[in-house]
């Protein structure tokens, strides 16, 4: 009778443990299924989104400025028009996820296979492309870095003045949050005076987290040639 109980109790706590585990694996579903849903978006809208920011800079390049509405696009005259003459520049495209949210900005580059200077970082919402930092484009005297997490760019103003422009990507995961814009001065590079217009990064820290030497992207997208231009 005893031995029946041992068995009895035994087989009792083998149904319980196959019980707990069925609703293991049943109760995990929905969770896995929601972080899926969580971080996923529309591959065909951002691939759309992606499609009209190419067509954008094709229709600069193939129209010209004259017939393009330039107050419009405020990315694209300054620099276009430049590279419009140098028709050894073909137009490249990368995508890397920046702020982490799970959505690769989208980046546009020129130049050729020894190298490409970013001229735009785009941002998807989840239907259209934004173009960041749209208040200050790049230009050919306007270059865009990124050290220490934030986007930097640098505006020449003549030969011994300019501004550094400091953003990030807003928690909202398409727009720009302004960390700082610093004024710079000097007759020489042993020199150089800073002044912060927004109090949040002095010049002392401006040097010590390498944002001055910002020049390009901390990392190496894949580049993909989308417009060839002279460069085949």
């Amino acid at each position: 009778m005893k031995h029946i109980k041992q068995i009895l109790s035994l087989v009792l706590c083998l149904c319980l443990i196959a019980a707990l585990c069925a609703c293991g694996k049943n109760g995990g579903a929905p969770a896995a299924e929601s972080a899926s849903e969580k971080s996923a978006y529309d591959a065909a809208a951002y691939e759309a989104a992606a499609q009209a920011v190419r067509d954008e800079f094709i229709a600069v390049i193939e129209t010209g400025l004259d017939d393009f509405n330039e107050a419009a696009h405020p990315e694209l005259p300054l620099y276009t028009a430049a590279l419009t003459r140098f028709e050894e520049n073909g137009y490249y495209e990368a995508y890397h996820d920046f702020d982490g949210n799970g959505v690769p900005e989208m980046l546009i580059g020129v130049g050729g296979e020894s190298g490409r200077t970013v001229i735009a970082v785009y941002a998807f919402d989840g239907e259209t492309m934004h173009y960041l930092c749209k208040d200050h484009p790049l230009g050919e005297r306007a270059y865009l870095g990124r050290a220490d997490g934030l986007f930097v760019v640098r505006g020449s103003g003549g030969a011994a003045q300019g501004e550094y422009v400091l953003y990030r990507i807003a928690p909202d995961g398409w727009s720009t949050e302004i960390v700082d814009v610093i004024d710079y001065l000097y007759s020489d590079e042993e020199h150089v005076s800073y002044t912060s217009r927004m109090g949040a990064v002095s010049g002392d820290e401006l040097v010590g987290r390498g944002l001055t030497e910002a020049v390009g992207l901390d990392v190496e997208p894949e580049w993909s040639l989308f417009y060839p231009n002279g460069n085949k």
